[in-house]
């Protein structure tokens, strides 16, 4: 990456001291480096701010991402030589910046000055020669240099940087309202106009304003792809607390969207989690707090919907003991015998059912021959008792066939 040409350092001039300082050398933003040595934002800007890292390791990585050595990042503040020779060092560089610029400016005011005062002498109807600025020049100077010489003597009242921002627009003001000045004093009595002196534009943004310009063209771009979290980021550094308090309702809205689906979907927990996540990176919004009041309703929901099947079990077993009570009471009781003391009549039972009776066959006739033995089968009687089977019984009608 190139170095900033207002940081820029020769390898001889020496390097002001701090990370802070060695960060803005080599052109990098705070999340850049941050990013470069793999720690948070946050933990870096302490370093920035002045603290240094308890890891060797990791000032040893900060010393080869900024190609300056340790002993220029974290100088050893507690020996005072070495911090009256560091102070003296910062004010020199501050003071070879701001004669390197002011130079430039100068060069630029009397190359613009230059052009009216050729044109008039060039124009054939000037009387007298116009007047010349080298006094206002050295006026500008000798302010300037007493300018310097106030910073010099109240080092500790600004930061380096602050002065040089002071210094510079200071001293090309003065040089303007001085050359401005002597030019509307030749005008009056009789001496030929002179044009006004062009004003000395400034030169491009500072090391600030490009860096701030940077960070902006970071948020406009992470917005339009959707990374909140490093839009968040940028919107921090530019200190923009309305953008940064947008970008969190907007991605805590995002997930609390998310989370409202899968409650909607029966999946609580993960809903739950969702929400969680969503304030412990984008802190509490309203669309969490109704997400939450959804996922308390579905819960209500399922309790009273438990509490109603289980209500209703009851009943249905209810009502089949119910019925099996009254089944009990229903069926008759089995039969037994009556006790022999018993004066209770036996129940009659019921009569079976009569089989069809056949009809009665003719009974045979009488043999002719059998009034003697029927006369003399009385004193056989009792053998015809006992074997009269083939007496009686034993003859058989054969007109019966």
């Amino acid at each position: 990456m190139p170095l900033d040409p207002d940081t820029a350092e020769s390898p001889d001039s020496p390097l002001e001291p701090g990370l802070r300082a060695a960060r803005r050398r080599c052109g990098y933003t705070q999340e850049q480096l941050a990013g470069l040595v793999n720690v948070s934002l946050s933990t870096y800007r302490k370093w920035d701010r002045g603290g240094r890292p308890a890891d060797p390791r990791m000032a040893q990585a900060l010393a080869a991402a900024t190609r300056t050595p340790i002993q220029v990042l974290w100088p050893p503040a507690s020996d005072p030589a070495v911090a009256t020779a560091l102070d003296a060092v910062r004010l020199q560089q501050d003071i070879e910046d701001a004669k390197a610029r002011d130079g430039k400016r100068h060069q630029d005011a009397a190359a613009r000055l230059s052009k009216p005062i050729e044109a008039a002498w060039a124009a054939p109807e000037a009387s007298a020669p116009p007047p010349t600025f080298g006094e206002t020049s050295r006026s500008s100077y000798g302010l300037h240099r007493q300018i310097e010489a106030t910073n010099r003597e109240a080092v500790g009242s600004r930061r380096p940087g602050r002065r040089r921002r002071v210094l510079i627009p200071a001293a090309a003001s003065i040089a303007v309202a001085v050359a401005a000045g002597t030019a509307i004093a030749t005008t009056s009595g009789d001496e030929p106009p002179v044009r006004q002196a062009t004003p000395v534009v400034q030169a491009g943004p500072t090391a600030a304003e490009r860096q701030r310009a940077a960070q902006q063209a970071t948020l406009v771009e992470a917005k339009g792809r959707g990374d909140y979290d490093a839009a968040i980021t940028a919107a921090t550094s530019l200190n923009d607390t309305a953008t940064v308090a947008e970008l969190r309702t907007a991605a805590g809205g995002i997930f609390a969207r998310r989370a409202r689906q899968a409650a909607d979907r029966g999946d609580l927990p993960l809903a739950a989690s969702r929400l969680d996540r969503a304030e412990d990176r984008y802190g509490d919004s309203p669309a969490i707090d109704g997400v939450r009041r959804r996922i308390e309703q579905i819960k209500d929901a399922r309790q009273k919907r438990a509490a109603e099947r289980k209500r209703a079990a009851k009943k249905r077993a209810a009502a089949r003991a119910r019925a099996a009570a009254a089944a009990r009471r229903a069926a008759p009781a089995p039969s037994s015998p009556a006790p022999s003391g018993s004066s209770a009549s036996p129940v009659p039972s019921s009569p079976a059912p009569s089989s069809p009776t056949p009809s009665p066959r003719p009974s045979p006739a009488p043999s002719t021959g059998g009034s003697g033995g029927g006369s003399g089968g009385g004193s056989s009687s009792g053998g015809g008792s006992k074997g009269g089977g083939s007496s009686s019984g034993g003859a058989v009608d054969p007109g019966l066939y």
